[in-house]
């Protein structure tokens, strides 16, 4: 684009002063029903419902790249779910449910229509107060985006000269590629844990709560930035990048997580340990969440309408990757909560996100110049630096949630 005479302008933005505009539309709904009965020694809740919601994203940008790395297009998505929850005395629970879902993708003048039966199975068992091992098979289905399935055009160069000439005249470090046959992932989650209740543990009224967890999540084309063709030894990269199907990929690991709340004061802690690979590569897969430990402490005052506390997160580094991503820093977080509760049915929140002001990449990034780094904001922005939010809260109708005990992932 030129911004009058013959002065150019930027090949991400266009020039200054232009207009460029993203709209995403969303309508849908979500509504679902628990009927609970008895029959013996059995308490039985069935959960039934249904969900639907249609995306409808439209793009204005006539001299920048807007429009090609974040495209229009038309998806709608549904499904409906029967599950049955059964309690056996205190002893014995068992969930059983199934899920249906599909989805419609219209844009670029082709339609895809998929739809699937997912199943799941969840047995828990009581043998000590306190104490529930269970075991967990779910199975689990995604739809692809729009921006995965449509995303094309050259990877813009910010006014600098590109690398490579895409198929449509437009030089860029490399190219995007849309892909209409993009197919839905279909996992199958396998789980072992045990889960720790107690009450009244060093004084009276306070409670501990613990779980634990492994698991292994086998993916069937799992959805990945995918890059092919050449590659550009001096930039690290290859000449086309594609959402692609990865036919075969697993992330497994394991989790624990527990808090002690005393009332005026509580504490908690949480570990994730997480690995995901490309079956077919041995190679580690890119949107997967890395290695952590959060902490957090807390105070009430004012009779508990008060809340504060703080929380502190260390992740682990992400460098299990293909060659031409560019692996993620480890870093800290440290974030406040404070929230208040004017009555039974409304509360105020104040948080700060990233007190420390944290410069930090939670994903990693795909090479594009030869000067690529963590740390350069010009090719990949950071995630936000210190952040103030303000809430409010309010709520309508029963106080009391239905009774529940078995954590579900």
């Amino acid at each position: 684009a030129y911004c009058g005479g013959l002065v150019p302008g930027n090949n991400i933005t266009g020039c200054v002063g232009d207009l460029r505009g993203f709209q995403t539309d969303t309508v849908g709904f979500d509504v679902n029903n628990t009927s609970r009965f008895q029959t013996g020694n059995w308490k039985h809740a069935f959960t039934y419902g249904g969900d639907y919601f249609n995306d409808s994203v439209s793009t204005f940008d006539p001299r920048g790249t807007g429009d090609l790395t974040t495209p229009g297009g038309r998806r709608e998505v549904f499904g409906g779910f029967l599950q049955w929850k059964g309690n056996y005395l205190s002893w014995l629970e068992v969930i059983g449910a199934v899920r249906y879902d599909q989805y419609i993708f219209n844009a670029a003048g082709q339609e895809n229509n998929k739809s699937r039966f997912s199943p799941k199975i969840t047995i828990g068992v009581t043998p000590v107060t306190g104490v529930q091992p269970y075991v967990s098979y779910a199975e689990g289905y995604r739809s692809p985006t729009l921006t995965e399935t449509l995303v094309i055009g050259a990877h813009p160069t910010g006014g600098g000269p590109g690398a490579f000439v895409c198929p449509d005249g437009n030089p860029g470090f490399f190219c995007f590629a849309q892909n209409l046959n993009l197919r839905p992932e279909i996992g199958r989650n396998k789980e072992i844990g045990v889960n720790f209740k107690y009450d009244s543990v060093l004084r009276p009224g306070d409670a501990f709560r613990a779980k634990l967890n492994v698991f292994r999540n086998d993916i069937d084309d799992f959805i990945e930035l995918t890059g092919f063709g050449a590659f550009n030894g001096m930039y690290g990269t290859f000449n086309f990048y594609q959402y692609q199907n990865i036919s075969q990929a697993r992330i497994e690991g394991a989790e624990f997580e527990s808090t002690y709340d005393a009332g005026d004061w509580f504490a908690g802690l949480a570990a994730q340990y997480q690995r995901g690979k490309n079956l077919d590569t041995n190679v580690g897969l890119v949107n997967v969440q890395p290695n952590k430990v959060v902490t957090t402490l807390g105070f009430r005052f004012f009779e508990r309408k008060l809340t504060a506390s703080i929380r502190w997160a260390a992740v682990a580094s992400h460098d299990d990757l293909p060659a031409n991503y560019i692996p993620t820093d480890s870093y800290h977080l440290v974030n406040v909560y404070m929230s208040y509760k004017v009555s039974e049915f409304v509360q105020l929140g104040f948080n700060i996100d990233n007190l420390l002001n944290e410069n930090y990449h939670p994903y990693p990034i795909i090479r594009s110049t030869p000067t690529d780094n963590q740390n350069d904001s010009l090719w990949a922005s950071a995630a936000p630096g210190i952040t103030f939010k303000g809430s409010l809260k309010i709520r309508y109708g029963d106080t009391n949630p239905p009774f529940g005990s078995l954590a579900q992932r």
